[in-house]
């Protein structure tokens, strides 16, 4: 699996125009060839916004890349303060699992007693 994320920085406080480029980029996104899935993220106070998406191959994420940045040019009319940026990842598995933290549900032999 291979993790693709990809970043744009539109004008502090221009909310409207990331949502509509994020908007259009969950629905683009979706039907393209090894979609797994995506996770939409933001810092609106520096107008940072960003999209990291999960393709089932290297070749899916690359083709991903292109043609989601190439969707965020030509949808952003110059609203966008700088081109997107965009990289690629191998996704791995620790041998150790990574165990969730804060607060957990009781083993069956605790609640028992």
């Amino acid at each position: 699996m291979y993790a693709r994320l990809i970043m744009m920085t539109v004008k502090p406080g221009d909310s409207a125009t990331a949502t509509r480029l994020s908007e259009t980029l969950a629905t683009e996104v979706q039907s393209l060839a090894g979609f797994h899935k995506a996770t939409f993220f933001c810092d609106p106070r520096y107008g940072e916004y960003a999209m990291l998406s999960v393709w089932h191959s290297e070749e899916d994420a690359i083709i991903a890349g292109r043609l989601l940045c190439s969707k965020i040019e030509s949808g952003s009319a110059g609203e966008t303060v700088s081109q997107p940026a965009s990289k690629l990842y191998e996704i791995y598995e620790p041998e150790i699992a990574v165990k969730p933290r804060g607060p957990q549900m009781p083993d069956a032999e605790v609640s028992a007693r």
